[in-house]
């Protein structure tokens, strides 16, 4: 029961019902009568009719229920369980019995069956036939339904078995209608296969615009509504290394690259029909609470990597080491600064604790609390322990419900106030940057600075500050700035205009419904509403974004590899580009990160830099990375990375049973004799020929092979 109780508390969001499962019907519309106006119905009522929509299996014999009410609406949420708590099922639905959301948990110490039985166009059809049965109000309309969106799916796997998930969008005539959505995922283990979760956002009772007449040049308007920006934007060099890899020498180093991207910071868009700028409707809800936790101030934001506590005596020897800051002195400083009022607060606690290998790298961070407030008033700052330069300020936030919108003069206040504090907060960094956002709710007003050099924006360099009305304090503050960067020369970029025409070649303006603040879906235009194009403004060309792609292969069609290679990849196992080469000879450094997107467990080994690191073996020649792999050694890195290493390498005991076993290496035949008897190598008419190059292909078949064998 307890865990049970503990998923239930970790998230209230997660599966379905588990069916045998059939070819499912293309969806289409059925004839169902929208009730969205009726009364809401009572607990019994709105029950019979969820059960009537979702099969619960008898062994969930453990039941409760929750009435919500908010204001003039109902919600119901019911959960069942079975008597060990293994297994339970959660549905939540609406005052009219619609299903908002819907989860089912197992619990499973079988962590064996890690690629399942089942493929993503069984699991799609699947998906398909419970929607229809689970959520018939979505499809009363041919013309007006939710849509599987090929784009949104992911798939992956994991110990207890294999993932799907798919997003369906609401098109209304064949137009995408924004924040109308369900979303699914299917849970596959050996040759079960059932919904794990299901989301439904959906408005009802939504009401569309009257149809017009449709612009005549929609790109023209559209340029001079959103025109482009040039910008600086990080590009990295080479792969992360992660912290706990680094040497002093090992340096993440990145350059800026200039791009050309479309100026709409506020994610707008156009009226199909006038041309003018719309909105998307804003119901905020979200970070209005009294208060924050001690824990949310200290998890929260932007402060999160903490190292191990140093002792007093580690921390005196550090402080006189690297003479840093002492949490009296900034708190010192940070009384002084203006409009954060803090004078109630009393410093509770201080970290001292280092990020990186460089002098400067030291963090100290610092919570403060206010003792007589009756409700937690609270405040955690983060500053850079050598300089006493603050990074980050999350502070206890009074909202003021009843504020919609400030007046200009409260804005133009807040900002002034926002400015003064961060010429005192950051006096040598303030003028580089400049306003680009800002936004207010409830009383507090939301600005984002962007660093400018040259005069081009620099947007990962930003800084973010929010001010409350409320009581004339600073609530949040977060600076990030890269030191030593080298900027990009401006001086021979293409021309926007030339940059906006290959934009739009790739990215052409889409139709969209988009909610606006009276409540009625417009017909709007948008360009990278469902794909993202940045322009490289010194060639002009589209940014080859092919590299961050997996699994879009365009070689492999007809090859004897296809169906096994676009298996592993629908579950994110896969190597970048959109090509295969499937016939080349895998390389080092290829074979790994192969193995690695579906092993994933660094128990055994780490990727650094493209090498394999591994306990088991003894060393691996920088040459491997990118030199083919013969097959007896993709045995052994496979053996390595699945933890058998420790078994194999007594050869002494093994026997390989292939025609060729001779020609293996003699500390090399516990792997092949492992990886055979594991089903992932079977040699080509029983023989391995060890020494031969693996091929891409044959690579991805020994993983696979490997994968639903064990």
């Amino acid at each position: 029961m307890k865990k049970l109780v503990c998923f239930l508390l970790a998230g209230a969001m997660a599966s379905t019902s588990v069916c045998a499962f059939a070819e499912a019907p293309t969806i289409s519309a059925m004839p169902v009568i929208s009730d969205s106006n009726s009364k809401a119905l009572s607990l019994e009522s709105a029950l019979a009719k969820v059960k009537s929509k979702i099969d619960i299996p008898s062994e969930f014999s453990d039941f409760n229920s929750n009435t919500n009410k908010h204001g003039n609406t109902v919600s119901y949420s019911f959960n069942w369980s079975t008597q060990d708590g293994e297994k339970a099922i959660g549905i939540s639905c609406d005052g009219h019995g619609r299903i908002e959301s819907y989860w089912r948990y197992e619990n499973s110490d079988d962590k064996s069956a890690r690629l399942g039985n089942v493929d993503k166009e069984t699991a799609l059809n699947y998906a398909e036939s419970f929607l229809l049965k689970a959520l018939p109000e979505v499809f009363i309309s041919e013309n007006d339904k939710p849509v599987y969106n090929p784009l949104s799916y992911y798939g992956y796997m994991s110990g207890q078995g294999t993932s799907y998930s798919f997003s369906f969008v609401r098109q209304k005539d064949g137009v995408e209608v924004s924040s109308n959505s369900v979303y699914m995922s299917l849970k596959i283990s050996g040759d079960s296969l059932y919904v794990e979760n299901l989301n439904v956002d959906y408005d009802y009772d939504a009401k569309f615009e009257e149809p017009g007449v449709l612009l005549e040049n929609p790109e023209h308007k559209y340029k001079e509504v959103f025109p482009l920006e040039l910008v600086y934007e990080t590009e990295y060099d080479h792969d992360f290394v992660p912290l706990d890899a680094r040497t002093k020498d090992d340096k993440n180093e990145t350059k800026t690259v200039l791009k050309y991207r479309i100026n709409n910071p506020n994610f707008e868009y156009i009226s199909a029909y006038t041309g003018e700028k719309v909105s998307e409707r804003a119901d905020m809800s979200a970070f209005k609470e009294k208060g924050m936790s001690a824990k949310s101030l200290a998890e929260g934001g932007n402060g999160g990597d903490f190292a191990p506590v140093f002792t007093p005596e580690e921390l005196k020897e550090i402080q006189s080491v690297a003479n840093l800051k002492s949490a009296s002195q900034i708190e010192t400083s940070l009384r002084k600064l203006p409009n954060l009022k803090m004078q109630n607060m009393k410093l509770d606690s201080s970290n001292i604790y280092k990020k990186g290998d460089s002098d400067d790298d030291y963090t100290i961070s610092l919570s403060f609390i206010n003792p007589d407030s009756d409700t937690y008033d609270g405040m955690y700052v983060q500053t850079n322990a050598k300089t006493g330069e603050i990074t980050s300020i999350s502070k206890s936030c009074r909202y003021d419900n009843k504020i919609e919108k400030l007046s200009e003069s409260k804005l133009m206040l807040a900002k002034s106030k926002a400015d003064e504090f961060i010429k005192a907060a950051a006096p040598d960094k303030a003028v580089e940057y400049e306003m680009t956002y800002s936004s207010d709710n409830s009383g507090v007003v939301y600005i984002t600075y962007t660093r400018v050099v040259n005069g081009i924006k620099y947007n990962d360099d930003t800084l973010s500050i929010d001010y409350n009305t409320n009581d004339g304090s600073i609530c949040n503050y977060y600076i990030n700035y890269t030191k030593d960067a080298v900027f990009a020369d401006a001086k021979n970029v293409v021309s926007a205009e030339d940059a906006y025409a290959e934009l739009l070649k790739v990215s052409p303006l889409n139709k969209i419904y988009i909610r606006t603040e009276d409540g009625i879906y417009k017909l709007c235009l948008a360009a990278n509403y469902n794909s993202y194009t940045d322009i490289d403004a010194l060639t002009g060309k589209p940014f080859d974004y092919a590299a961050d792609k997996t699994g879009e292969y365009s070689d492999i069609s007809g090859h004897w590899c296809e169906s096994t290679v676009k298996k592993l990849a629908d579950v994110g196992v896969a190597l970048p580009g959109d090509k295969f080469n499937p016939d080349d000879a895998i390389t080092g450094k290829d074979l790994w990160n192969l193995f690695d997107s579906a092993l994933g467990n660094y128990q055994y080994y780490k990727i650094i830099n493209d090498t394999l690191v591994c306990d088991s073996i003894n060393s691996i020649p920088d040459s491997a990375k990118d030199a083919p792999v013969t097959r007896e050694d993709a045995c052994v890195y496979l053996a390595s990375m699945t933890g058998y290493s420790k078994i194999a390498k007594h050869y002494d005991i093994f026997r390989a049973n292939f025609a060729d076993s001779d020609q293996i290496a003699p500390e090399k035949i516990g792997y092949a004799a492992i990886m055979s008897a594991l089903g992932a190598v079977n040699g080509s008419g029983g023989i391995l020929r060890p020494k031969d190059s693996i091929t891409r292909a044959e690579a991805a078949v020994m993983l696979y092979n490997y994968l639903v064998n064990n």
